[in-house]
């Protein structure tokens, strides 16, 4: 029986620190790749690669909210090849670095949970961005705006 890209996203989401390919992932699931890609974007309306770029960048949002490892760790726990390109991503999507975001939200929820593969890190990261934006500690950096409901991730 074939699988369903429901069940694709969930085994995406479930595999989110491991380093994928497209191939690999198409592969494992017995489609072609190309195949695999269209149909995920008709269903998703995102190719997998954005899909998995933007589900890292929430992992690595809960991270520096609930850790204390370095920028540099969370971006190597979350797939970034190298800690320079953890940032340019991170900022072009968030319009601020991992450290100004942590520095701007990390004071709502730091060190409060465990991290197990059934979080809805999608849910947490709205949460404590929406009671940041609440919060008289913040600094006047920028507001984060809030990418993930646009993709409909982990939902």
């Amino acid at each position: 029986m074939a699988p369903t890209l429901f069940q694709i996203r969930e085994w995406l989401r479930v595999n989110l620190k491991n380093t994928l390919t497209l191939s690999q992932i198409a592969e494992h699931f017995h489609l072609n790749p190309d195949y695999l890609n269209r149909i995920f974007k008709q269903e998703f309306g995102t190719t997998i690669k954005a899909y998995l770029t933007d589900a890292r960048l929430d992992l690595a949002k809960y991270l520096l909210l609930t850790t204390n490892q370095l920028v540099e760790e969370i971006g190597r726990t979350c797939c970034f090849p190298d800690a320079h390109y953890f940032t340019r991503v991170f900022k072009q999507r968030n319009l601020v670095t991992p450290t100004q975001y942590r520095r701007n939200y990390a004071a709502t929820f730091y060190n409060n949970s465990q991290l197990d593969s059934g979080t809805d890190f999608h849910q947490i990261v709205q949460d404590l961005e929406r009671l940041g934006h609440n919060s008289s500690f913040k600094n006047k950096s920028p507001k984060i705006p809030n990418f993930f409901g646009i993709l409909g991730l982990f939902m």
